[in-house]
């Protein structure tokens, strides 16, 4: 007999997880405190990789653009 899932969101994204995925820093602020394997599961799972940056030993998803607009 086939095992039966008990999860049928376990690829969906918590409202807290998508708050830090967005670099919101209130809303996200409990989930940044996870370790670094942590945020990269979620960051290689659900991350937007065309319009933020994220690297092990940030705290949060940095957009791109603003990355851009600093290095000016």
């Amino acid at each position: 007999m086939p095992k039966r899932r008990t999860s049928k969101h376990r690829g969906a994204v918590k409202d807290f997880e998508a708050a830090w995925l967005d670099g919101d820093r209130k809303a996200g602020f409990m989930y940044s405190l996870h370790h670094d394997f942590v945020h990269r599961e979620l960051w290689d799972r659900a991350g937007d990789h065309e319009n933020f940056f994220w690297q092990e030993g940030m705290q949060y998803p940095v957009p791109i653009d603003e990355m851009e607009d600093s290095e000016c």
